[in-house]
Formats: structure tokens, C-alpha cells, sequence
């Protein structure tokens, strides 16, 4: 398969991180703590981050899933009055 092809599903095989977080609307921060978490499975290429179609799929389904759910924290108001 040539780099500019597509797979079979129409995606690019290979899609830059920051273009994967633009059109996901995270940013680099919460990519990296993801990709930390393991949550995204990355490839290095030169010294530049990739996502394969593949890795995406998988990570969509397993939001879908609610693999990565967790309870919202709501802060508690702080009733001290000053005096």
C-alpha cells in the first residue's frame, strides 16, 4: 500500500496526532495523557507522531463502550460566610 492510499474504509492509514486532535476538538495535552494512559496506540515516524486508521477505530469503540467512563466530580461550594 502506497503512504498517500487509503484503507480499506476510506480513512488515510496513517493521520498526524495534531490533526487527529484538531478534528476531535482535544488538545495536545489531552492526547498525550492518552496516549500515556495507553488509551491511544501511537507510532513514531521520524520523530513525529502518528495514528494508523486502525488505532482509531479502536478507540472510538471503546468510548463508545464506556471503557474510559468515569463519575463527573462536582467541586462542593464552599458555604463559610466571611466575615
Amino acid at each position: 500500500m502506497k503512504v498517500n492510499e487509503s484503507s480499506s474504509n476510506g480513512a488515510p492509514p496513517l493521520v498526524a496526532l495534531n490533526l487527529f486532535c484538531a478534528q476531535s476538538g482535544v488538545s495536545q495535552v489531552t492526547a498525550w495523557r492518552w496516549r500515556n494512559l495507553g488509551w491511544l496506540k501511537t507510532i513514531n515516524i521520524n520523530g513525529r507522531v502518528y495514528l494508523t486508521a486502525e488505532a482509531i477505530a479502536e478507540f472510538k469503540m471503546r468510548a463508545e463502550a464506556g471503557e474510559f467512563q468515569k463519575e463527573h466530580a462536582v467541586p462542593q461550594r464552599n458555604t463559610a460566610v466571611a466575615a
